[in-house]
């Protein structure tokens, strides 16, 4: 009798002849309530049976007659013979033993055939076969198929050709393309040392979803542009245990989407126009994996675009503890009824806020949303629910349009126009009534067009070093006492 999880030999044979031994091994068997019995019987004969599509031929000298009486779920099947394997490398299963044979896939180890796919519940007929199969190192997907089998494969282009013997053999790229929804049916493991999926052909839209029954693992995942990873799955893997963010790429207009509750955002390499797009957050928050050593000075991440959608969502989500980086616009559009929170500092070239909470709530520290060109909101709240927080409008030579719903942001925030040193626009989009303002524009314009800043409480400077005040500027003297 057999239990689950364990591998079992069966030193089977026929005759006397050392070539006649023919073990059989049953690997991570599945089983129910009443542990199965399993009975193995090898032939020294031909089996008389023909070959399913991508077999080619069946051995004629050995198969096996495999048979249970219990729960029998699921399991793995080895196949081994004492002579070379020639031509042979797959394992073929039957429900009879002169019938057509189907691929159950496996890898050549000698004169064994190991590590079948899944064989389910049925267990019956066995043989070593030939298959159409490669071990070649290039595989596209197929026009319309379930990712999950390797009949699903090619080593042309368009999805024809010789398909993978399986998702093991290393340095082998699968390529998901010719098909704008690609899925898989089942659960998805390719495991090969220095192997790859490559979403997408860099021109057609191509969104692969990984659906919630299935988990999706891989060493390495590239998504390139106009191709996006829609990840399900929070049990999903797609970088192995990497930590550099070497092994998860999303490339100029590629998107991945964390369409999960909980889960981690891999760290990855992430081009300026690259998207993350967080849409499933319920009641766990995901982790966002931080990268080691950090990707850029104080950056532990450095992303593309950001979005983050999450209608749902009923929990607070907070970002890594060290600075985050966005190269493109930060897009808060929905926390439902939770929200998004960081306790160092988000920095982003654009900011976007239609909907949503922010919480700069500090840490033991203080919190900074660091905008370097546009930010509008026209709609959600910033908050600060702990420590000192800061809006920096940082300018490097260009112009920055600032839109605010000032009602909407809290009083503790304090609003601070910083210039590195070249000029630079600050222009008004509305009305603003503020709180707090610190000034350090240098050379820089704060250009009221049209518009009223109105300061509540305190206006200082930095560092003291303003130019003239003149039209369309605001300048405080040194300290900080007059406009």
């Amino acid at each position: 009798s057999l239990g689950s999880g364990s591998t079992y030999i069966f030193p089977v044979g026929k005759g006397t002849a050392t070539t006649n031994y023919y073990p059989f091994t049953l690997t991570n068997p599945t089983t129910g309530g009443s542990a199965p019995a399993i009975t193995v019987e090898a032939f020294a004969a031909n089996c008389g049976g023909t070959a399913n599509a991508p077999l080619i031929s069946l051995s004629t000298t050995e198969y096996w007659s495999v048979s249970f009486t219990g729960n029998y779920t699921d399991g793995s099947v080895s196949l081994e013979r004492q002579t070379a394997l020639g031509d042979l490398n797959n394992i073929g299963r039957c429900n009879t033993v002169n019938g057509a044979y189907s691929t159950l896939s496996g890898t050549i180890s000698g004169t064994s055939i190991i590590f079948s796919d899944a064989t389910g519940s049925s267990l019956n007929y066995f043989v070593m076969t030939m298959s159409s199969c490669t071990t070649s190192t290039n595989f596209y997907s197929k026009a319309s198929s379930d990712l999950s089998l390797s009949a699903s494969w090619g080593t042309n282009t368009n999805g024809s050709g010789n398909t993978p013997c399986n998702f093991t053999s290393n340095n082998a790229t699968y390529n998901i393309r010719n098909n704008a929804t690609p899925t898989i049916g089942a659960n998805w493991t390719v495991s090969g040392t220095g192997s790859q999926v490559i979403v997408g052909d860099g021109t057609n839209p191509c969104t692969f979803t990984v659906p919630s029954s299935f988990i999706c693992t891989t060493p390495k995942i590239t998504i390139n542009n106009n191709g996006t990873l829609k990840n399900q799955n929070a049990s999903s893997s797609f970088n192995g245990s990497d930590v550099t963010g070497a092994n998860f790429v999303i490339n100029a207009g590629g998107t991945y989407q964390h369409d999960c509750n909980g889960g981690t955002i891999p760290v990855g390499t992430w081009a300026s126009a690259a998207t993350l797009n967080v849409t499933g957050i319920v009641g766990t928050a995901p982790t966002i994996a931080v990268a080691s050593p950090a990707q850029s000075g104080s950056a532990n991440i450095i992303f593309g675009n950001i979005t983050w959608n999450c209608p749902s969502q009923t929990v607070a989500a907070d970002f890594p503890f060290e600075t985050e980086q966005a190269l493109g616009t930060f897009n808060l559009a929905s926390t439902g009824s939770g929200k998004i929170g960081v306790t160092a500092s988000i920095i982003g070239v654009n900011y976007t806020q239609s909907g949503g909470t922010f919480d700069l709530y500090g840490g033991a520290g203080y919190a900074q949303l660091q905008v370097y060109g546009n930010y509008t909101m026209t709609g959600g709240s910033i908050i600060n629910s702990s420590s000192d927080a800061y809006f920096v409008f940082c300018g490097y030579g260009t112009t920055s349009n600032i839109q605010m719903i000032d009602a909407n942001i809290t009083d503790n925030i304090k609003a601070y126009f910083r210039s590195y040193g070249t000029a630079h626009n600050f222009v008004m989009v509305n009305d603003i009534t503020y709180k707090y303002v610190l000034l350090d524009v240098g050379p820089a314009n704060l250009d009221f067009n049209g518009k009223t800043i109105t300061i509540t409480d305190v206006l200082w400077n930095h560092d003291g070093t303003y130019v003239n005040p003149g039209p369309g500027k605001i300048t405080a003297d040194a300290t900080g006492s007059t406009l």
